[in-house]
């Protein structure tokens, strides 16, 4: 295959372009080097497209190609696991000494668990001088706690509010009678009781009230507003990939987040995959040979020379093998200078077809 494709002038970097078939296969194919070839679906499929574009007879290589194959392959290595080791029964040593354990454990436990036999041992009685003054000082503080349990605080009768038309000949005032306390621990009790009783309230003011009233209290005085926290999102930065130069003729800028590829054919490499976002672009090498793959051909715009090109296609539309071509791009038709190179290449393949 080599052989011919020699013969008719052919350069193997470009059957691959037109193929669709990477390089290296090709070169593994003409090589027979059949471990650099994907799988055996795969490789006989490239082997026959190859030999279709040569002019030769496919069937018969496709035969050739699958002996070569069968004499390569070797038998698969299956690999078993080992079972597992079978556990092994404890000794009757062990047995034996577990049950004692468990045996010894539970004798304690119900031993120091016997209130009458344990409890009793460890806390030794009280002593007859010691026990009389114990039960004085029981009989007191019962006799306390009952006296004080039948105390109660008196507290007078507190005096109807005026009305507002007594506010101005009583001046505001308010008379409050509480009665006397007996006992002085209560005193406290009674004082913070007749405090929250004799509590004045605001007098409500009637039409005889003079100018000369104080002036309403606003109550919402000290109390701070609310304040509303507001968190700024920053926009993120537009970012700019490709060559840094300023004879850039082709630019890639993303409308809305779109999975771009760009490949160098001459040279099968990769020169750019990942999503562009909203406002980043790319900047295109001045090169032949670089093709555009996208998922989505309405969310970016190709421009030339500053000038937007026609679309490639609607939003959420993948594009293949789009030529960054600065005169394809601006007449419209880059996506389909790539079919037309291949099929005027296999029409001319096949009039100069040569029978090996």
């Amino acid at each position: 295959m080599r052989q011919i494709r020699e013969e008719q002038g052919l350069d193997l970097r470009q059957v691959a372009e037109m193929l669709h078939i990477r390089f290296p296969y090709l070169q593994a194919i003409e090589n027979s080097s059949i471990g650099d070839l994907p799988g055996p679906v795969y490789a006989l499929g490239f082997v026959k497209s190859y030999a279709e574009h040569l002019g030769l007879d496919s069937e018969s290589l496709v035969e050739r190609f699958k002996a070569e194959q069968r004499g390569l392959s070797s038998k698969t290595e299956l690999v078993f696991p080992s079972p597992l080791s079978e556990g092994k029964v404890p000794s009757a040593a062990i047995l034996i000494i577990s049950a004692v354990m468990v045996v010894g454990a539970y004798s304690g436990w119900m031993y120091f668990s016997d209130a009458d036999g344990f409890v009793a041992e460890v806390v030794p009685p009280l002593p007859e001088n010691l026990k009389g003054v114990a039960d004085q000082r029981l009989t007191a503080g019962s006799a306390a706690k009952a006296s004080a349990d039948n105390k109660t605080v008196e507290v007078g009768p507190v005096m109807a509010r005026p009305k507002a038309t007594d506010t101005a000949d009583s001046k505001g005032g308010t008379n409050v009678l509480v009665s006397k306390v007996s006992n002085g621990g209560n005193a406290a009790l009674t004082s913070r009781t007749a405090a929250r009783t004799i509590e004045p309230k605001a007098a409500v003011p009637s039409e005889s009230t003079d100018s000369s009233s104080a002036p309403p209290i606003d109550l919402h005085v000290g109390e701070k507003p609310e304040q509303e926290e507001s968190v700024a999102v920053m926009p993120r930065e537009p970012k700019i990939y490709g060559v840094d130069t300023d004879d850039v003729r082709i630019v890639i800028l993303a409308m809305s987040p779109a999975w771009v590829e760009i490949s160098d054919t001459e040279t099968d490499q990769v020169l750019l995959t990942r999503v562009l976002y909203t406002g980043d672009s790319y900047r295109a090498p001045n090169k032949t040979g670089l093709v555009l793959m996208t998922g989505n051909a309405g969310g970016i715009e190709i421009m030339v020379d500053g000038e937007n090109v026609p679309s490639i296609g609607p939003k959420g539309s993948v594009r293949r093998n789009v030529q960054l071509d600065p005169a394809a791009l601006r007449q419209g038709n880059a996506i389909q200078d790539m079919l037309g190179l291949q099929q005027q290449s296999y029409a001319t393949s096949k009039s100069k077809k040569t029978l090996p």
